[in-house]
């Protein structure tokens, strides 16, 4: 388990990268109003793909420090996005609690699902009919996100005191 003062500089990169994620769901929401028009540019498409992108690798860097500073085991290989995200799921007995919900987990795997497809498939093409709804739950995510995530700093802040 890492000392005071580590679960301390892990507790301020999760507050900023909380206000990361909060910037970027406002930059998606900002886009849907404009999409929401009847006529847009496809470029605002572009711009909503890259937000929900750059959602999921923030939400995914926080996982990745309490799998490296808390658990002491990166995750790593060919799946090595979603067994992370998996693994947020368990407690880690005389470890940690869990760091996500069920709820949190499902809505978060939507978010890395598009990053994966997005990020492999060089030739594809944007549609606001297959990401509306994903986008449209971008608020609720990091709504439960913030959540489990808070809980999570509670507990170790409960570790320190």
């Amino acid at each position: 388990m890492p000392g005071k003062r580590d679960i301390k500089v892990l507790i301020s990169e999760i507050e900023w990268t909380q206000k990361v994620c909060q910037q970027l769901v406002d930059n998606i929401n900002e886009k849907i109003a404009i999409i929401n028009k009847a006529d847009y540019d496809y470029v605002y498409l572009e711009a909503i793909a890259i937000n929900v992108m750059h959602f999921y690798s923030a939400v995914e860097s926080v996982f990745n420090k309490i799998a490296k500073k808390i658990d002491e085991s990166p995750v790593k290989g060919d799946s090595s996005h979603q067994e992370l995200l998996k693994r947020m799921l368990i407690e880690i007995d005389g470890v940690r609690c869990a760091v996500l919900s069920k709820d949190t987990y499902d809505l978060i795997d939507k978010f890395r699902s598009f990053r994966h497809k997005s990020y492999h498939d060089f030739s594809i093409t944007y549609k606001w009919e297959e990401m509306r709804e994903l986008c449209h739950s971008a608020k609720q995510t990091l709504l439960l996100f913030n959540g489990d995530v808070n809980n999570f700093k509670n507990f170790l802040r409960n570790i320190i005191s």
